[in-house]
């Protein structure tokens, strides 16, 4: 807080005039009713009662040099003034109004009253020298010591009011600053980590897809010799030649997904590319048709999709993510049915529909439903192979290809999801 200001300037030619605002502004009994002498300066003159007087702390000087002197003085050791009395007219130096502007440039928020006659300058060439003042105001001769008392009180009031505001706004300032700092400093910090993580993320990334590379090979040559073994008489040896092969095949899926998550761009695609429906179709649900069949669901495939249709995105990456939804419904539905329903809808959006009669999704699994390698936690029971790629890679193939991929618990139990795309006829 600012401790209030009630130093007040005095600055007139004349000395009884200095002697009247002091007993005005400093009254040393409030049982004085009138003063010699102070009728041509206030002929009504009262004095207000002592326990309403304020301890104003008064300076005078003659002239408006003397009183540019006295400003600058007291701003320099800290102890300005709160405001000035100045008369227009003090001969034989620079008047009033000359003398406030340059008060005013010293001292911004010194509160300046002008008392003046209006002899020398008229109320409107006053005011066209203080445009837009408000630390300005104007007194006429003769006045009201009442008028004195007030105009005192409130400017110094003033003063120690716009000294508080200025204090807070630059305290306001201050912190706006150093929060800035602060604030850019851990933009600084974030970017670093953003740029390391990001480095990383794709470190990780070739990683995994030179791996995957590497694995591929002797993975083919595994399968070309597990085909081989196959042909035997050996019944043991066929058996484990089936066993070598299916174990392939689902490390050969694995790293096929991988390296097409890798190889997706975030961007969405903005070429069209013809797809053949009746063989991609077939491609992503005759392998799940056999499995389903082999543990008694039943399966059912309605493809209400014209044979050629366009895609932003190519058939590869649709038939992964039709397998993969496919897939999951198969492995998670230990009875009942799978349907599956593809069709192209009149806004002009291929619709893929797969339910199931499996267990469904629950909270909080829902929340990491599309979460990369979260095997297991997106159904309530566990143990079925896979690391958690096929949802992911769905989402990524659907918003590549400019489309959603959803979901809902059935009523009936199970889940549906539903892959949509746009598209467009041949």
């Amino acid at each position: 807080m600012i401790a209030d200001n009630h130093r007040i300037l005095i600055a007139d030619d004349l000395p009884d005039i200095h002697e009247d605002y002091r007993k005005i502004l400093t009254p040393r009994t409030s049982s004085v009713i009138s003063v010699e002498g102070v009728e041509n300066f206030a002929p009504h003159f009262t004095f207000p009662g002592k326990d309403l007087q304020t301890s104003f702390q008064l300076e005078t000087v003659m002239q408006g040099e003397d009183a540019i002197r006295a400003v600058t003085r007291a701003r320099a050791e800290g102890r300005p003034f709160a405001m000035v009395f100045l008369d227009v007219r003090m001969p034989p130096g620079i008047d009033g109004i000359e003398t406030a502007m340059r008060l005013r440039d010293i001292d911004p928020a010194l509160q300046v009253v002008l008392c003046t006659a209006y002899s020398d300058y008229s109320f409107a060439d006053i005011s066209q020298r203080f445009k837009k003042s408000d630390n300005l105001l104007i007194l006429k001769k003769p006045f009201d010591p009442a008028e004195v008392s007030q105009l005192a009180q409130t400017l110094c009031r003033k003063w120690t009011l716009s000294e508080e505001n200025k204090q807070l706004v630059d305290d306001l300032e201050s912190r706006v600053r150093l929060r800035t700092a602060e604030l850019e400093g851990a933009k600084g910090e974030l970017e670093v980590a953003l740029h390391r993580a990001e480095a990383a993320s794709r470190a990780k990334s070739e990683f995994l897809r030179c791996v995957s590379h590497e694995l591929n090979t002797p993975l083919n040559g595994i399968l070309g010799a597990s085909s081989v073994i196959e042909l035997s008489t050996d019944p043991e040896l066929v058996e484990m030649a089936s066993l070598i092969s299916e174990s392939s095949e689902r490390l050969n899926r694995l790293f096929t997904r991988i390296l097409l998550y890798l190889e997706i761009d975030t961007v969405p695609c903005e070429t069209f590319h013809c797809i053949r429906m009746n063989e991609l179709v077939e491609q992503a649900v005759s392998p799940h048709r056999v499995r389903a069949e082999s543990k008694g669901v039943s399966f059912q495939c309605e493809n209400l999709c014209p044979s050629l249709l366009w895609f932003h995105g190519d058939d590869r990456k649709l038939l992964q993510a039709l397998t993969c939804l496919v897939e999951n419904a198969v492995k998670f539905t230990a009875s009942g049915q799978v349907n599956v329903r593809l069709s192209v809808r009149d806004n002009g959006c291929f619709v893929a529909e797969i339910r199931d009669t499996g267990p469904g999704i629950q909270a909080p699994q829902l929340t990491r439903l599309y979460d990369l390698f979260s095997p297991g936690d997106v159904r309530s029971h566990r143990g079925h192979e896979g690391i958690g790629m096929g949802l992911p890679l769905t989402r990524r193939v659907a918003e590549y290809m400019g489309g959603t991929i959803a979901h809902r618990n059935r009523a009936s139990g199970g889940s549906l999801f539903i892959l949509t795309l746009p598209c467009q006829l041949e």
